[in-house]
């Protein structure tokens, strides 16, 4: 008598990567994907932004504006991070620091938004979740793209007033 080993025949179609799988994006815009930001070594220049939920009033209130100088200015301290430029919009922050690694601007982020969320929150008198979503980030690699980040920042307040 001859032993063979039986096939285990598994369906096909079941399980792996397929159109349509996954969590669904909530609300109309496509947010921040949750990959693996790049890694850099070295002192880097990285163009932040942080956007706030929609329904929330203005950050360009200037109590709220003067209240986010003062945190980002302490955070900056405790966190080991620089920003060197800062631009507030209605809705999001736009934000040039520079970092030392990927994963001091990763506590320095995360420190910052969790810190700066309930004293949003404080001001205008609710409870709840402040910022949208993660923070997104570009690397700036070239002095031409760190000029072309710089008069982004720069120019923000003036494009979003007219």
């Amino acid at each position: 008598m001859e032993l063979r080993q039986m096939e285990l025949g598994f369906p096909v179609g079941r399980g792996g990567a397929r159109k349509g799988a996954g969590r669904k994006r909530k609300g109309d815009r496509a947010r921040v994907g949750h990959r693996r930001r790049e890694a850099f070594a070295g002192r880097c220049v990285v163009h932040v932004t942080c956007r706030i939920m929609e329904g929330l009033p203005s950050l360009r209130n200037p109590a709220a504006v003067a209240m986010l100088f003062n945190y980002l200015l302490r955070g900056c301290e405790r966190e080991g991070i620089r920003i060197v430029e800062l631009s507030v919009q209605g809705n999001h922050l736009h934000m040039l620091c520079e970092a030392d690694s990927k994963e001091a601007l990763s506590r320095a982020m995360n420190g910052i938004l969790c810190g700066m969320a309930p004293q949003l929150n404080k001001h205008w008198g609710r409870k709840g979740r402040v910022f949208a979503d993660r923070y997104h980030t570009e690397m700036i690699t070239t002095p031409t793209g760190c000029r072309h980040a710089l008069i982004y920042v720069l120019a923000q307040p003036r494009a979003s007033s007219g």
